[in-house]
């Protein structure tokens, strides 16, 4: 993602990469699904200043986060590729309002409304007209991410059942040598391993981009569901 202004790099990236500052990616709406393009929140320029209006859906890392890149349309329609700002949006800002909440997995998310917040110009990232492909990556590569995480946490899964049905003995021998458990435990593996050589794939396909890349990520999060 460009950046429009050195100043946004040499304000917040230091601070970011130091762990003294955290964001958050501010992009789902109620009626996008998994639109990003779906853009109803509204950034109207105001002189040095842009103000925004709507509200944003399932902000993972929400409720932490010092700043929020916020996508918000400056042109007219709700689906056009083109015309998505993006805004490094302080959360003190007055007119953000957060509502955090747990999620499945233990997380947290926030949803957050803007109510006529001030942005100065040059907090504006990227250009509009190119935006919407930098979401679709970072979002591909999010879901890479939580996939690898997935992957991990399925080796653990069935090699801990392994060790435990080869160890644990019922009628007077392992769990392990019945053959119904065996083919549980094939099938465990072979999901496990099927889904490994999907996320390798995918990693290497996000480097390649486009639609290639975008496909084998939606694979990879098919596969891993």
């Amino acid at each position: 993602m460009r950046w429009a202004y050195s100043a946004q790099q040499s304000d917040l990236l230091p601070e970011l990469i130091a762990g003294k500052l955290q964001l958050a990616l501010a992009y789902s709406e109620a009626a996008a699904g998994s639109n990003p393009a779906f853009v109803t929140t509204r950034a109207v320029r105001n002189g040095d200043e842009y103000i925004l209006d709507g509200e944003k859906l399932m902000v993972l890392n929400g409720r932490a986060a010092d700043y929020l890149l916020v996508t918000a349309r400056s042109s007219d329609g709700e689906r056009d590729p083109r015309g998505i700002e993006i805004f490094a949006v302080d959360v003190r800002s007055k007119g953000v309002t957060r509502r955090t909440y747990p999620t499945v997995d233990g997380l947290r998310a926030a949803d957050i409304q803007f109510d006529q917040v001030r942005v100065p110009a040059g907090q504006r990232i990227g250009d509009p007209d190119e935006n919407l492909d930098s979401l679709e990556s970072v979002i591909d590569e999010a879901i890479i991410a939580s996939a690898a995480e997935a992957v991990g946490a399925m080796e653990v899964l069935y090699k801990t059942t392994v060790e435990y049905a080869n160890s644990r003995e019922q009628f007077g021998s392992p769990l392990g040598k019945f053959q119904a458990l065996q083919q549980r435990m094939v099938d465990m593996f072979m999901a496990h391993e099927q889904s490994k050589s999907l996320l390798y794939m995918a990693a290497l396909r996000s480097q390649e981009g486009g639609n290639v890349a975008k496909r084998a990520a939606s694979a990879l999060k098919v596969q891993i569901s």
